[in-house]
């Protein structure tokens, strides 16, 4: 009887043991993405803002070659996504109707975690205005310091990111391009103004 008791309490203690265990690993899996998801967590991830980015030679999904962080004269979008990410998903439309708005000022790219076959079914919704690069072991995403999605960063004209957050609607897109035009601004301002200029100006 006793040696039973014995063995009921070892096992009922590794039970125990393992439950507690299982409860940390959660509660310190929950409160990381919920650091992640904020205002500070979301600071601390993605390349630093107002510095540029190292090139990253890749391919889109058609093969064709593009560099991120190395286009001239126009300003870059990059968004982040996840095929298992489904906030991503449903800000696919409003990521398009951005693409499409701004076309002839930025070229917008979507680097998704997932094989080539899952991304191209993700991003069925996309058009033609979106380049789609699948990034199966999150290479370019860990390399530009991006931990969860949906994210984003925009690149001037000079390629210095200008802003970076967690779109997910029409509004929220558009927040980036108000960003850049607000570095716009502030650089034209604070121009200097040659004297020939001023004096015509007189």
């Amino acid at each position: 009887m006793t040696d039973a008791l014995f063995w009921v309490s070892y096992f009922g203690l590794w039970v125990l043991t393992l439950t507690l265990l299982a409860a940390v690993f959660f509660l310190y899996r929950y409160h990381g993405q919920l650091f992640l998801n904020s205002a500070e967590g979301r600071s601390n991830q993605g390349p630093g803002l107002q510095r540029s980015i190292t090139p990253h030679n890749v391919k889109d999904l058609k093969g064709e070659e593009l560099v991120l962080g190395g286009i001239t004269n126009a300003k870059q979008f990059v968004f982040f996504a996840s095929v298992k990410c489904g906030p991503c998903s449903e800000a696919l439309p409003a990521l398009d109707a951005f693409a499409k708005a701004h076309q002839a000022q930025m070229q917008t790219t979507i680097v998704c975690r997932g094989s080539s076959r899952e991304v191209a079914n993700f991003t069925k919704v996309l058009t033609s205005q979106v380049r789609v690069i699948a990034d199966p072991k999150w290479t370019i995403g860990t390399n530009l310091r991006v931990s969860t999605t949906p994210f984003a960063f925009i690149l001037d004209e000079q390629k210095i990111v200008r802003a970076k957050g967690m779109p997910a609607d029409r509004e929220g897109f558009e927040w980036f391009l108000d960003q850049v035009h607000r570095y716009e601004e502030r650089d034209r301002r604070t121009t200097p103004v040659s004297l020939g200029h001023a004096r015509q100006s007189l």
